[in-house]
């Protein structure tokens, strides 16, 4: 059974705030927030897309067979999720893949903007420009939502 359900390939996709987090070669902690992303349920393999104008050094440390662990949270009601996994690749982004960071950014900051959030203050975090999709193959999923069950793995949930 595939970690990345329907269920949890749209909330990925949704205009959810999305953390990577990773680490350089001496452990050092890193962490970047995502201009959307790709998955398709079923597989557990997704993209996620980093602006390397933004996030360098987190882009820098996003390397082949390094771990990663990326988080999702709906910004209303505060609803998570992790992912946890190994960076397969890092390219630049294609033409589709930019397609799919415009249209997050654009449904993020909607989002967002309902929320209370300026886009000056979105506009420091989340962009469009110089993007690098990242493949990540997903090797553990976890509720993140806080209460109850909160850091179980999805399997254990009994609820996504």
């Amino acid at each position: 059974m595939a970690l990345i359900d329907a269920q949890l390939a749209d909330f990925m996709e949704g205009p959810v705030m999305i953390v990577a987090a990773t680490r350089d070669a001496a452990l050092r902690p890193t962490v970047c927030r995502l201009s959307g992303l790709i998955a398709t349920a079923g597989e557990d393999r997704f993209h996620g897309l980093v602006s390397a104008s933004l996030w360098p050094q987190a882009l820098a440390n996003l390397q082949p067979g390094w771990p990663v662990a990326v988080t999702f949270a709906n910004p209303a009601d505060y609803r998570a999720f992790q992912v946890k996994g190994s960076v397969i690749a890092v390219t630049p982004a294609t033409q589709a893949e930019k397609a799919r960071a415009e249209r997050y950014v654009a449904d993020t900051y909607q989002t967002l903007s309902t929320l209370g959030s300026s886009p000056r203050q979105i506009a420091s975090w989340l962009t469009i420009e110089n993007l690098h999709s990242i493949a990540i193959t997903a090797t553990a999923a976890f509720r993140q939502t806080p209460g109850p069950g909160a850091g179980l793995a999805l399997e254990l949930a009994g609820v996504r």
